[in-house]
This record gives C-alpha cells, structure tokens and sequence, in this order.
C-alpha cells in the first residue's frame, strides 16, 4: 500500500515538472517544404507519367537471401 502510494506520488511529481510528459518538436524547414510542393502548377504535373502498377509482394514474403 505504501509502496503504491509513493509511485503515485512520484509520477505525479514528475508530471507536474513535466519529466514525465511527452515532447512535441516542430521543424519548420519541412511545412516550408511542403508549402513548395503544394504551389506546383497543375500544368506540369502530367497524369500519363504516373507509375499505374504498384509492386505488392506475396504474403510473408522476406528479402533475405539464404
């Protein structure tokens, strides 16, 4: 009981400071990239040139040479 009673408290201490927390990083060099991508011109992109056949290997198959 007491042993469960200063987990708690330790968890809560640690929350509270926030050591315990989950981090969250922003990078802003990829949303600017991805900004540049959404101006290309629907001009240029042309539906032709785009792969129709996907690649699907076999069920549990591995690349492993043995």
């Amino acid at each position: 009981m007491r042993s469960a009673l200063v987990v708690s408290f330790a968890c809560a201490w640690l929350l509270l400071l926030q050591l315990a927390g989950a981090s969250h990083v922003v990078y802003d060099e990829f949303f600017e990239a991805e900004a540049a991508t959404a101006k290309v011109p629907p001009s240029i992109v042309n539906p032709q040139l785009r792969t129709g056949y996907h690649f699907h290997p076999p069920k549990n198959w591995i690349n492993a040479t043995k």
